[in-house]
């Protein structure tokens, strides 16, 4: 059940929430254990480790690496998380083994401006400037072909 701020009530099986760039105060206020950020701690199968049967994606979820530091939260990591949460809901339902979350990182790009950027791309190529920045440019198209809306398709 989905509770609105209007006083409505969504009945609801399934609820997916979407949004922010880090733990929302709903994923504390509901008992989840956290990190201070807010991040709900999740095992290797991205499912809270104080709620059994519930998984935490994106923003509000702390996966940690093979070093026991967090990733950041960034969309290529959510983007992974989807994937690996949708096999995992299929398993729980057909059966079957579910393998570990390992994220690929693919590297990280920041905009600095107008055609400015810095990044590395994977393990070790470091790029700054106009190049940086095509590279974003590039990533974002990648991405929206992912979804296929790259030329607006509706």
């Amino acid at each position: 059940m989905v509770h609105l701020k209007t006083g409505d009530a969504i009945a609801a099986e399934t609820i997916v929430w979407t949004g922010g760039v880090r733990g929302n105060q709903l994923v504390i206020d509901a008992g989840f254990e956290t990190d201070p950020h807010g991040r709900a701690k999740v095992d290797a199968y991205l499912q809270s480790t104080s709620h059994s049967g519930v998984y935490m994606l994106g923003d509000c979820a702390l996966v940690l690496n093979e070093g026991g530091r967090p990733y950041p939260p960034t969309a290529q990591l959510a983007w992974q998380m989807g994937g690996a949460c949708g096999k995992y809901l299929y398993h729980d339902s057909h059966g079957g083994l579910k393998e570990e979350f390992h994220p690929e990182i693919l590297g990280s790009i920041a905009s600095l401006g107008r055609k400015d950027a810095v990044g590395k791309v994977g393990r070790s190529y470091k790029t700054r400037g106009r190049m940086a920045y095509i590279l974003k440019d590039a990533s974002q198209y990648r991405y929206l072909a992912k979804i296929g809306s790259v030329f607006g398709n509706k």
